[in-house]
């Protein structure tokens, strides 16, 4: 709330003065603003008309006066507004610092203390003087804004703010995640007053969004200070809304045991949703107690037999069907999330009820916030270095693939471990802000065995899905490297969505750039292991990049047309769940980019601009 009304212009209310001034001016000059013929009333009786030009300027100047007076009253109403803010100011880190703690007393003072002064602000922005205000030409409906903000802050406080507080007293919500446990019966109270604050969140956000664009500059600006975090948190209640059901018993409430596989991708060797599958372990949660197995590779786990459709056969090949560590050759994490539990379920004789996909990044990215690790040979792994230790130097200290797989899988452990046992002390806010932007770049995935559950997971953005929506276009560019090798840690993937033209038919048509570049260079690659540069016959060269499958997917309901390629690669038409999608492949040496340009048109009716869906790599670049 502290942003709500501070530095209201220049807080003397003289734009209102001014505007109800030039009206009286006018009238005092015997302009007027009536449909009555006074030309007719001024020849038949021009003494009655001097007496009535005397008392309309008495009314006037009593009206003058008034405006003065009042003039003087909405400027020390805004003074008190702008010192009850200040005081709200105050209120709000001891709000905060209570939520964390749990102290209930100074919850319920510091929520006291608020809504008390909101209600005072409320008051005095529908006194006298503003209401007077309110009625001035042009800059009243100013005033009348300003009073419905009043209202919101008011609405805000007594019927989100206040009845969460009381179901937070007593709670700790810095200890709702700690030492691996989550405090599910602490996350059921909130969770259960969450429905009744999003509502009130939801209505205050459209009754601002509904006012009228302010006249008076500073009344807009601190009206859109409100506008913007509310919109925000409305947004963000809709996806929380959608999971919070489903959390406790997610979290093994009850009593009853939840089994999550965890997979480690490896983008250094790029896999569409990813990277190559390199190790797996067991997350096991009873009653929000979170217990991780030990850490195993899935190198050389082969002989299974997986259904696959017989485009998916197509495009990548038998292989996809007896290797786990070609299962994510597809994007679609919800055909992936289930295959990767079937492996486990047929090698481990234990069923999952979800997986989670991460790669090092998202690890990286974690330790960043919980502080980081020592590797087995001694080595720090933290939050500015996981992703290159574990994609890259991993390789070039040790040649043996058993050697590397070991020490990644102890690496990935110990990261695990400490993320589990230090996000409870973290900063939510930051955490929260790294779970979205990593879901959003495909680096946390997840899929849930549970129809509903997997639905929930699917709102809030994690679910690697391919959309099928067509009134929000998605554009898919997916790459594959299956030559055993990690040069991908070298690989930047830049897709540019250029100009769109409207079409006739109601579709429009966007220009598109997709540059694919090996940054290595060739004297950084002299002497690298073969485990880095790949023996694959599919090469070209030994330092080069070999992509394949490429996949470029059309948004649902739409097309791609006049592909064209630069550089070595190939590239033709096909169909992938029914998708209009290219696919090829790519040789690029070092320092060399390979660019494909095409038109992608989106299905009449889309509402929201073309946006893009791709392959995570190991560095962003």
């Amino acid at each position: 709330m502290a942003r709500h009304f501070s530095d209201s212009g220049s807080g003397d209310g003289s734009e209102f003065r001014s505007a109800m001034s030039r009206r009286d001016y006018e009238a005092s000059r015997g302009i007027t603003h009536t449909s009555i013929d006074h030309r007719d009333l001024s020849v038949r009786r021009p003494r009655r008309h001097h007496h009535v030009g005397r008392i309309i300027g008495i009314i006037i100047l009593v009206l003058v006066v008034l405006a003065g007076i009042e003039g003087f009253a909405l400027y020390r109403s805004i003074k008190t507004v702008q010192t009850r803010v200040q005081t709200i100011s105050g209120q709000v880190s001891s709000l905060e610092t209570s939520l964390k703690s749990g102290d209930a007393e100074t919850l319920r003072t510091a929520t006291e203390n608020i809504t008390s002064e909101t209600d005072a602000i409320n008051v005095e922005v529908h006194s006298p003087a503003w209401v007077i205000a309110s009625y001035v030409p042009v800059y009243g409906e100013d005033v009348k804004s300003i009073q419905t903000l009043g209202d919101v802050a008011v609405d805000l406080t007594e019927n989100a703010l206040t009845p969460f507080s009381h179901a937070a007293e007593g709670v700790q919500l810095s200890s709702l995640f700690a030492d691996s446990k989550v405090d599910v019966d602490a996350l059921e109270t909130l969770a259960d007053s969450v429905s009744d604050v999003a509502s009130v969140v939801y209505e205050s956000s459209d009754t601002l969004n509904s006012l009228p664009e302010a006249h008076i500059s500073k009344v807009s600006e601190e009206i859109d200070k409100v506008k913007s975090p509310l919109s925000e948190a409305s947004d963000l209640l809709s996806e929380v809304e959608v999971i919070l059901p489903y959390l406790p018993q997610m979290l093994g409430s009850d009593g009853q045991t939840r089994n999550y596989l965890l997979v480690a991708q490896n983008n250094s060797e790029i896999r569409a949703t990813g990277g190559f599958p390199g190790s797996w372990m067991l997350i096991t949660v009873t009653n929000g107690t979170i217990t991780l197995g030990d850490a195993e590779t899935l190198q050389g786990k082969r002989n299974y037999t997986f259904s696959i459709t017989d485009e998916e056969e197509s495009l990548f090949g038998s292989d996809m069907a007896i290797s786990p560590a070609n299962l994510n050759y597809t994007p679609d994490f919800t055909r992936v999330g289930p295959l990767f539990a079937e492996v486990w379920e047929d090698y481990m004789q234990q069923d999952v009820d979800g997986v989670i996909a991460v790669d090092p990044v998202f690890l990286q990215d974690l330790l960043s916030l919980t502080g980081g690790v020592t590797a087995p040979d001694g080595a720090t792994v933290d939050g500015t270095n996981a992703a290159q230790v574990l994609l890259s130097d991993t390789y070039w200290k040790y040649p043996d693939g058993d050697t590397q797989d070991a020490y990644f899988a102890a690496v990935a452990s110990e990261v695990a471990q400490k993320i589990m046992s230090g996000l409870g002390g973290v900063d939510m806010t930051s955490l929260v802000q790294i779970v979205e932007q990593d879901a959003d770049e495909r680096r946390l995935q997840v899929w849930m065995a549970d129809d509903d559950e997997e639905t929930a997971i699917q709102a809030m953005g994690m679910g690697g899905e391919l959309s099928t929506d067509t009134t929000t276009p998605v554009l898919g560019v997916y790459v594959n490297d299956n030559t055993w090798a990690k040069m991908c840690w070298y690989l930047k993937l830049d897709t540019q969505i250029g100009t769109a033209t409207a079409n006739a038919d109601g579709t429009t048509t966007y220009a598109v750039t997709t540059t694919i570049t090996n940054t290595a260079t060739t004297s950084e690659l002299a002497d690298a292991p073969t485990y880095v540069t790949g023996d694959s016959p599919k090469k070209r060269d030994t330092d080069d990049m070999y992509l394949s499958p490429l996949l470029f997917m059309a948004p649902a309901g739409g097309t791609i047309t006049d592909m064209s390629v630069s550089g070595d690669a190939t590239i033709g038409e096909t169909s992938l769940y029914g998708f209009d999608t290219w696919t090829g492949s790519a040789n690029i040496n070092p320092q060399e980019s390979v660019t494909y340009t095409y038109n992608v048109t989106v299905a009449a009716g889309a509402t929201e601009t073309l946006s893009l869906d791709t392959t995570p790599t190991g560095q962003r670049f």
